[in-house]
């Protein structure tokens, strides 16, 4: 039970957590997203929605890969990187983004910011965004072997963001990063 609840976490829920993450990146890149008019309601909601995708799905990875306890079991315990990759250790210095997205999109209250220069903005998405997939690639490096085994390709890409006036601009710039998320050997 605990092998295939483990196997679901890695090969199914980590697969869309990743591809959730690039997909909302890259739109918040999109010549799109840029063109959307926040003063229609319609428009208001995918451009918002888009926000609150990516820095939700950076926050559920950022507890992934920073957890540094083993699951013990299988309930509702936080999974770890480390359930897949025993040698992983986590290295990247992201709790001010993850404290950010406490405040300011995962949880409703007193701090919440409303002025655009105290949000999270172009260049929080371009860090958290490249030290992520730095730390993905650092996890899948030490895999432990039962994970190493029958390939899922997942690509998560480094966006580069070119900000102009709080929006993301019309130029993306993509340099591929091929991860491999392997399915876990009977």
């Amino acid at each position: 039970m605990a092998n295939d609840t483990k196997e679901l976490l890695f090969a199914e829920h980590l697969k869309y957590e990743l591809e959730m993450f690039d997909e909302a990146a890259r739109f918040l890149d999109s010549p799109q997203f840029a063109a959307l008019d926040r003063t229609k309601r319609d428009q208001w909601f995918r451009y918002n929605s888009a926000i609150e995708a990516f820095w939700i799905h950076a926050r559920l990875l950022i507890e992934f890969l920073s957890n540094p306890q083993k699951s013990l079991d299988f309930s509702g315990n936080h999974a770890s990187a480390r359930d897949c990759a025993d040698k992983y250790q986590y290295d990247q210095h992201l709790k001010w983004a993850y404290d950010k997205i406490n405040e300011q999109v995962a949880h409703f209250n007193y701090r919440r910011k409303s002025k655009e220069y105290e949000k999270l903005n172009q260049d929080n998405i371009k860090a958290v965004k490249g030290a992520l997939n730095k730390e993905i690639r650092s996890f899948l490096d030490v895999l432990d072997d039962e994970w190493k085994e029958e390939p899922r390709k997942v690509t998560p890409e480094l966006v580069v963001f070119l900000a102009s006036n709080n929006v993301a601009s019309t130029s993306s710039v993509f340099s591929s990063v091929n991860l491999i998320i392997p399915a876990r050997r009977r």
